[in-house]
């Protein structure tokens, strides 16, 4: 991952080398991945992937990622879950906007996450911020939902911080703070999830057509 981030080109004997691992180890766990000839962002996020299966801390390969990649990062993890996504949504409505670093949703529930990529622990008055602006975020995030696909299908909305290191709390105002150690267990626990702070719409039974927009060409979605 450091040498993607210098720019070369991933070296693989000298990649086992530096890792003091077995050449035909390397081979086997990044080879998958490098044939697929994905630019450096995204086989930088799908070899953290990787490392975290193969028993390396979450969190240590988080450091590694840039604030754009581990948004990439989260995006992969609820894939792998099962769930549907979208990145850098951006929201508008009445003259507020509002930008979502990742939108992930089960059938019936949405996660609206926020990615702080902190070099410090989220604590006090900045934590307190940041759990405001998430709480109002998802409440826009429902709005735009429920005026683009008002059913009769209950739908929840849920704010959810993904944090680099241990917050102060995990849960604040009804509100997930999750570390990148614990995200994938954390997202597959929608029944969990539902416990904190939600907020309902009903919607048609499609509206989980809006993940199936193109991820890497998002145009500002606004509605009056």
């Amino acid at each position: 991952m450091r040498m993607l981030d210098s720019g070369q080109t991933l070296d693989i004997l000298r990649l086992a080398s530096e890792a003091g691992a077995d050449l035909n180890d390397v081979i086997d766990a990044v080879e998958p991945f490098i044939s697929r000839g994905l630019p450096p962002q995204s086989l930088k996020v799908l070899l953290g992937v990787e490392a975290i299966r193969l028993g390396i801390e979450p969190q240590r390969v988080a450091q590694l990622l840039s604030w754009k990649e581990l948004e990439a990062f989260v995006a992969t993890v609820c894939r792998l879950s099962g769930l549907s996504y979208r990145t850098n949504v951006r929201l508008s409505y009445l003259g507020r906007r509002a930008e979502i670093d990742v939108l992930s949703a089960y059938p019936s529930l949405c996660l609206v996450i926020d990615c702080k990529r902190w070099n410090k622990r989220l604590s006090g008055k900045s934590l307190r911020s940041i759990i405001d602006k998430a709480k109002q975020r998802t409440y826009l995030t429902k709005a735009f939902f429920e005026k683009k696909y008002a059913g009769d299908y209950l739908i929840f909305f849920a704010p959810v911080v993904v944090s680099l290191y241990e917050p102060a709390s995990r849960k604040v105002d009804d509100v997930f703070v999750v570390p990148v150690n614990v995200l994938r267990t954390f997202i597959a626990s929608a029944e969990n999830i539902l416990t904190g702070s939600v907020f309902a719409a009903k919607l048609k039974p499609d509206w989980l057509r809006f993940f199936e927009d193109d991820n890497l060409n998002q145009s500002l979605d606004i509605w009056r």
